[in-house]
Order: structure tokens, then C-alpha cells, then sequence
């Protein structure tokens, strides 16, 4: 019907007025305000409740190629009047015979029969068919099937989202066959995912009462460990990709974590679940320069220098880390690319590894520390207990605006995505345990 519509307007040198009805959620206003997605050079442009069309209209100027203009906010009578009707319908009518207008289909969405036949008359009155087309007679749009729900909201949430899908964010393939089978509309359906997924965030949230945490792990590794966290992350804030977690390792947490498929995807996004790359050059800068007298004993029983060299390079080495970006409040950019490590770097940094191996509460501590002095958070403790039905300590435990985040260290001379992504999945078995949600 777009199609022949703007045909029509071709042959007779002007635009058009086109009545839609079709019920509230079916995706009237989507499809129109998209058609420039499967028509080339197709322009969609809102005419906002808000505006008066008698004015509007004009200002848009002559477009480039065909031209969408969508009425919103006007599907149902309420107490539009006859005469309001009237003076838009004259507006549209006097714009489409303008050269500015010639190539604009104007589309009034309705949801209620009495509007349409009352647009319709009055527009053919005004213009007949050089005004409305051959047919005079009002589309009716019933937007898309039943069937394709699923995969609409599938796509939808997946591009909203980072690539997430049902599972990662909580909804299991039965919980949206179901509400699929409830929904009339494309536009319920969507609303009911919305209202099951808020649901069972406010579950885990309620649970969670006592501390609204926050868990990110960081992992501390040499060669392409980078490159390893990115793939079982996405967007760009670190979060996690509960699916590639789950299909990255064949640990025994993946067999108890499957019987929670829908549950465990809630907790990974209740739990603002991230993971996060620390360079071995920072850890060392870190540890040098914040380290406690301890830490420093070690380091040098280990033939590691105890005092940094450079604390200005350290400082900005610090802030150029994931961990700091994100908790300044800034997106990650391009974290997952692999930066090569100097072989002297890569040394220290396996005795570094070492010393965390029995005494990494020193090496988080100084972490603590630096970010503390960078002033990216209130106050920081090390080994901060978490209440709940599970005896758990967080190596770090971060204050930033009164809201506390929960950092578990993963120290690796080289870590795998199998590794990371099983210690992961076992922090947050755990966290779900401890909160009584999975059980």
C-alpha cells in the first residue's frame, strides 16, 4: 500500500493523506516510523501531539525523496472536535498540493473505528481522491503475527541490550511461549517481557535488601588475557554474556548452574555482573606504589623493586584501566585488544603472581588503595564479609556514592576463557546462594 501510494503521488505531482487504523500495540507507529529501512531514501518524520500542524507542515521544507509524516499522539477521538478535525485536515490538504509537499504522504494513525470514518469523511470532502488515493477507503493494519512475536522481541531485546538474550537477562523459552500465548499485540507481548523481567528483578532485589552490591570480577593476567575477557563480555561496560560464560568451560558449576537457566541470567543482571582486565604492568605499578610495608617485604623476598619509578606514568596507567573508566562512569571503548608486555614486565609479573597465590590480600589492598587516591571511591576494605546464607568475603569491597561494589581478584600468569569464565560462574553461584536465590 506504501508502495502504490507513493506511485499515485508520482503520477499526479503531489502528496497524500493515508487514514491506518489498527489497535493500540500492534506496531502501527514502529512500522511507519522504520519504512526507511526497506524503502531506499525513504524519510520518517513525527508530527508530535504537541505541534500544530498548520504550522508544522510548512516549516519541514521540500524533502529529498519520499517522505513519511507520521501524526502521533491523535489515534483516538477523546475530545478532539469536529471543527479541530477539520482545520488539520485543511492544513494537510493545502501542504500535499505544495511543491514542499509533493513528495510527503501524511499517515494519521487510528485506534477506534469512529475516528477513521470521521477522517476519512472530512478528507474526502475536502480533496477526494487526488487527497486520499484511487480507493478513498481507510488501510487496516493488523500488524505482525503471533508467530513472529518471540522472534521480534528476541531481536529486539538483543539490540537493546548489548546482544543479550532471554536467558542472560532472566526469561526462560517456556516463560515467553507462555506470555506469547496471552498477548494480542506485538506491543503487550514486548510489555509483558518488560513487566516478568522487572519482576524478577525486584525478587532478587527484595532478597538483596540488607546490601544492593554490585559484583565485578577483575582479572589480573598476562598474554591474551585481555582478549579473553572481551569474548565472554559485551557492549561497553564489561558485562557479562551469561551464554558464552556458560559454553566457555565444562566446570562442575556449569552442571549446577543449569538448573536455574532462567534464574541465573536475573542474578548475573540483578548482580550488575562484570568482568574486567588489569594489566600486569599496572598491577605492578599498584603494588609499588601503594603497597603496605608487607606487601613490600614480599616483593622484595620475590627480587621485585619495593618503591615505584615513575608515579605520574603509574597514576595514568591506573586511570587508563577498565576498572577506573567504569567507575568514573565512563564506557570501556576498546579494552580487549591485547597491548604486548615487555619481557622484563612479564617476569615480574609472575612473581607477583606469586605472592598471590597465599598473600593476595595485600595485592588487593594496595589496588584499594590506589583507586582511593585517584579519588574514584569513598573508602574501600579488604576481605569485606557478605551477609547471607553463605559464609563469603569479597577481596575488595568499594564505596563510590553511598553504593557498594564487590571486586573478586582473579590473579593468573595466564588465564583462559575456560578459567575465567568458571571462577566467574562461581562467584556468582555463590552471591546466589548466599542471597537465598538459588537454592
Amino acid at each position: 500500500m506504501i508502495d502504490q501510494r507513493f506511485a499515485d503521488m508520482r503520477s499526479a505531482g503531489r502528496g497524500g493523506l493515508m487514514v491506518m487504523r489498527g489497535d493500540s500495540g500492534v506496531g502501527k507507529s514502529t512500522f511507519l516510523e522504520t519504512v526507511g529501512l526497506f524503502r531506499v531514501g525513504v524519510q520518517s518524520v513525527k508530527a508530535p501531539m504537541s505541534a500544530d500542524i498548520e504550522e508544522m507542515l510548512p516549516a519541514l521544507g521540500r524533502s529529498d525523496g519520499p517522505r513519511v509524516i507520521v501524526v502521533e499522539g491523535r489515534e483516538a477521538l477523546r475530545e478532539e472536535s469536529q471543527e479541530s478535525l477539520e482545520v488539520a485536515l485543511h492544513a494537510i490538504n493545502a501542504f500535499v498540493r505544495t511543491e514542499e509537499g509533493s513528495d510527503s504522504l501524511i499517515v494519521w494513525p487510528t485506534n477506534t473505528d469512529d475516528l477513521s470514518e470521521r477522517l476519512l469523511a472530512i478528507a474526502a470532502q475536502l480533496g477526494g481522491t487526488a487527497l486520499l488515493g484511487p480507493d478513498q477507503s481507510v488501510l487496516k493494519f493488523d500488524g505482525p503475527v503471533r508467530e513472529s512475536f518471540i522472534r521480534i522481541a528476541q531481536s529486539t531485546v538483543h539490540a537493546l541490550n548489548h546482544g543479550a538474550s532471554f536467558a542472560t537477562l532472566g526469561l526462560s523459552e517456556d516463560e515467553a511461549e507462555q506470555l506469547a500465548r496471552r498477548a494480542t499485540t506485538i506491543g503487550e507481548f514486548i510489555g509483558m517481557i518488560r513487566g516478568t523481567l522487572l519482576q524478577k528483578g525486584a525478587h532478587v532485589a527484595q532478597l538483596m535488601e540488607r546490601e544492593r552490591c554490585r559484583v565485578w570480577t577483575v582479572v589480573v593476567g598476562g598474554e591474551d588475557t585481555g582478549a579473553h575477557v572481551a569474548a565472554i563480555t559485551r557492549g561497553n561496560h564489561g558485562h557479562i554474556d551469561m551464554d558464552r560464560l556458560l559454553s566457555a568451560t565444562s566446570g562442575n558449576v556449569v552442571r549446577e548452574l543449569q538448573r536455574y537457566p532462567d534464574r541465573i541470567g536475573t542474578l548475573g543482571l540483578s548482580l550488575d555482573a562484570r568482568i574486567l582486565y588489569l594489566e600486569p604492568g599496572t598491577a605492578l605499578a599498584v603494588a609499588r606504589s601503594h603497597g603496605q610495608p608487607e606487601l613490600r617485604a614480599l616483593m622484595e623476598a620475590q627480587g621485585l623493586a619495593g618503591t615505584s619509578r615513575n608515579l605520574d606514568r603509574d597514576r595514568e596507567s591506573l586511570r587508563s584501566t577498565g576498572l577506573a573508566v567504569l567507575l568514573a562512569a565512563n564506557a570501556l571503548g576498546n579494552h580487549g585488544v591485547r597491548r604486548v608486555t615487555a619481557r622484563k614486565v612479564e617476569e615480574d609479573f609472575k612473581s607477583l603472581v606469586e605472592i598471590a597465590r597465599t598473600q593476595d590480600g595485600h595485592l588487593n589492598r594496595a589496588l584499594g588503595a590506589a583507586i582511593r587516591a585517584e579519588g574514584l571511591v569513598e573508602s574501600f576494605d579488604a576481605e569485606a564479609p557478605f551477609e547471607g546464607e553463605l559464609t563469603l568475603a569479597s577481596d575488595l569491597r568499594l564505596i563510590r556514592a553511598g553504593e557498594a561494589i564487590r571486586i573478586e581478584m582473579m590473579w593468573r600468569p595466564r588465564a583462559t576463557q575456560a578459567a575465567i569464565s568458571d571462577y566467574v560462574l562461581r562467584k556468582l553461584h555463590n552471591y546466589g546462594r548466599s542471597i537465598g536465590y538459588l537454592t
